[in-house]
């Protein structure tokens, strides 16, 4: 669903109107970069996060200097980023374009792709455009073997939605998700990725009756575990005896990655409380710190994000 940048903009986002200035700005991040010159009018609001280990760049362009959109050339070329192996280009408004190895890709609002980050790059983000670029870490080995020439684009998931949801509403605030909430939603935000890349072939079978254990041996420890803000996939496959990419493959046949599952089983347990008894109600903070969010408003935006409304909302529909 296409969205308004206009409505994004928060008091963190810095305006650019001079090309020179935006350019000292984000060149430095990159090896080997090349700025096209601008002959029109400038206007970008750009905004610069770290979640965790991931580098994090909003940029909303008003105008881009680059002309209208038939005579626009690619604005910005880089050789690499050497300090990710990885990087996203998540559209949210209006068209971008990003070219390696001679092939070009265009994504619309609400599509987005993986690319090579050791790759030479161009883009092209015309006027009134809306992008979400993410520098991501070296976190699931397998990744390199499945990004061709050109990048692979991501399918529609559940869990990039939901990914997609809260950084939209985390960047329209004029503060940041707090340090020790980082981990969980970088984590969240990788398995959203695992989950919507290509699946090169499709299975459908029964699983085994062992793997039917472990995935209840799974789902036991997490319900168990909910309190603990940093459970995660790692702590599942040592409590249960899986490597991580085994775990993975396990909980695919359920449609979803384990943190998926983690945060699903997590909000359930929170909009179940949200349900319970007027009398001796819990605050909404209380029940954040019951299922396992250390920060409040980091919980806030997971809820409306998957339920669609807040949790103070969902609690008063339900009087």
């Amino acid at each position: 669903m296409p969205h308004n940048p206009a409505h994004s903009i928060s008091a963190m986002h810095r305006r650019f109107t001079s090309p020179d200035e935006w350019r000292s700005t984000i060149e430095p991040r990159f090896r080997g970069s090349f700025y096209t010159p601008r002959h029109n009018s400038f206007s970008i609001h750009a905004r610069l996060e770290k979640l965790a280990r991931v580098q994090l760049l909003d940029l909303q362009v008003g105008r881009s200097g680059l002309g209208d959109l038939h005579s626009a050339k690619y604005g910005y070329s880089i050789e690499g980023i050497e300090t990710h192996p990885y990087f996203i280009i998540w559209q949210q408004a209006g068209a971008a374009w990003i070219r390696q190895a001679g092939l070009d890709t265009e994504l619309i609002g609400g599509e987005w792709a993986l690319f090579d980050a050791r790759v030479p790059t161009s883009f092209l983000l015309p006027d009134r455009t809306w992008t979400i670029g993410l520098m991501i870490p070296q976190a699931h080995c397998d990744w390199q073997a499945r990004i061709g020439p050109g990048g692979v684009n991501l399918r529609q998931s559940p869990e990039g939605r939901i990914a997609s949801a809260g950084l939209r509403e985390a960047l329209r605030g004029d503060d940041w998700i707090k340090p020790q909430s980082q981990r969980s939603f970088e984590a969240f935000l990788l398995d959203a990725v695992q989950a919507s890349l290509p699946v090169a072939a499709a299975s459908d079978h029964t699983p085994p009756a062992r793997l039917a254990a472990k995935l209840d041996q799974a789902r036991q420890f997490i319900e168990a575990g909910l309190t603990d803000p940093d459970l995660g996939p790692d702590h599942v496959g040592d409590a249960i005896g899986m490597s991580r990419r085994s775990l993975y493959r396990m909980f695919d046949l359920l449609g979803k990655t384990p943190m998926e599952y983690i945060y699903e089983v997590r909000l359930a347990e929170a909009a179940r409380q949200l349900r319970g008894k007027l009398t001796d109600r819990p605050s909404v903070t209380a029940i954040a710190h019951a299922v396992g969010f250390v920060d409040s408003s980091h919980f806030s935006r997971m809820f409306r994000a998957r339920y669609g409304v807040s949790p103070s909302q969902w609690a008063v529909s339900l009087r």
